[in-house]
């Protein structure tokens, strides 16, 4: 439940940042970098999670191309 909750707290936090960065910026720079940083952070937890539990090696300097 520990988990449940903070996950939640993160979103809730995750959405007033996004309608923020949509409502303060009209040319859409701090969406679009808020999108380049979760889609990284993102890939990067994918890539750690798929090289730990799987036998496969996912080069992870990769993911920043």
């Amino acid at each position: 439940m520990k988990n449940f909750i903070q996950r939640t707290i993160t979103a809730i936090l995750f959405v007033a940042v996004l309608l923020s960065s949509i409502y303060f910026q009209p040319a859409y720079k701090t969406l679009s970098i808020l999108f380049t940083l979760v889609t990284a952070l993102g890939l990067y937890e994918f890539y750690h999670i798929v090289n730990k539990g799987f036998k496969a090696q996912v080069p992870t300097p990769y993911l920043i191309i």
